[in-house]
């Protein structure tokens, strides 16, 4: 049993067994497990296996449903995949419920699951929180084959937000993740609970996006290349220090791997009409260079280190 899941008190396993010495058959397979460090056995599943000729393990036609009950996240996080594929700072915190049909063999399983995570948190500084109480839930599809795991296109629901998720896990010598992550046109509202910019609050809009982000496991310096598309429709967001609000943002930005472009923003500030451009060298830093232009500023919209700037700039960039 892998060192990593943590089992540290007594297994049950209940089963029956029938068929012949050349094919035996297990039924009403019944084991239960204290899975990641807990007291009490929250990890069921119940299922059967019939064995080949061969007697081969791998080739023997498995079916089932799996059950884990109040699964910790913090000890959850603690397995290597997610280790390595999530940011460092991202934390965890409360527990999540899973619940999945199984059928296939081992080499080639497929999976129906259910993750609720309502009584969880999940923080990544400066972009995202979503609080314990939150609806979070997560229906997927996914199957195993020789070269890794497949997950079809399933649904996530994170307070009012939906979006569909689908993604892959290829292994050997260089193993790679990758995630799709898209939604139609879809309210800023709904996600702005779940926000957690330290600069802005008040958006509204919509948005609609259809991004891939890749990762190589084999190398945790490394950080995910991000390629698709961000589009913005009529968004407003509020600057939290000055109260000034800049609405009528509209654009498309594209993801390039580690980099990003926005030529064809727009929006007003106050009454000022401003286009930008967008450069983001490093997405892993946020650094990079803008072009704003006005073809007629009104200073009383800009927040100026002096008082009492007044007037207008024409064609200013």
């Amino acid at each position: 049993i892998p060192r990593e899941l943590d089992i540290t008190g007594p297994m049950y396993l209940q089963a029956k067994l029938s068929g012949t010495l050349q094919q035996p058959r297990f039924t009403g397979i019944t084991p239960k497990v204290p899975f990641l460090g807990s007291s009490d056995k929250n990890a069921v599943i119940e299922g059967k296996a019939e064995f080949t000729q061969n007697r081969d393990w791998a080739d023997a036609p498995i079916a089932g449903k799996l059950t884990l009950t109040a699964i910790s996240l913090s000890q959850f996080h603690s397995l290597p995949l997610l280790r390595q594929s999530l940011p460092a700072d991202f934390a965890t915190d409360g527990s999540v419920n899973v619940y999945s049909r199984f059928e296939g063999t081992w080499n080639q399983l497929r999976m129906g699951a259910l993750v609720e995570a309502e009584r969880s948190e999940f923080r990544l500084p400066g972009w995202f929180h979503k609080p314990a109480g939150k609806p979070a839930e997560l229906r997927a599809q996914i199957s195993r084959h020789e070269g890794g795991f497949a997950l079809y296109p399933s649904e996530i629901i994170l307070g009012d937000a939906k979006m569909l998720i689908s993604g892959a896990l290829t292994q050997g010598q260089a193993p790679r993740l990758s995630i799709k992550l898209s939604a139609g046109q879809s309210s800023l509202k709904s996600l702005e609970p779940l926000l957690a910019s330290p600069t802005f609050d008040g958006f509204a809009g919509n948005v609609d996006y259809n991004l891939s982000f890749e990762k190589t496991m084999a190398s945790p310096v490394n950080g995910w290349a991000a390629r698709g598309a961000l589009n913005l429709v009529q968004v407003t967001l509020r600057h939290k220090a000055s109260g000034r609000k800049v609405d009528h943002l509209n654009g498309l930005v594209s993801f390039y791997g580690n980099h990003a472009r926005a030529q064809n923003l727009s929006f007003r500030l106050g009454s000022s009409a401003v286009n930008a451009t967008l450069d983001i060298a490093d997405l892993n830093r946020l650094s990079g260079r803008y072009t704003l232009r006005s073809p007629d500023l009104n200073l009383t919209d800009i927040p100026l280190p002096a008082a009492g700037g007044a007037g207008r700039l024409k064609n200013v960039v």
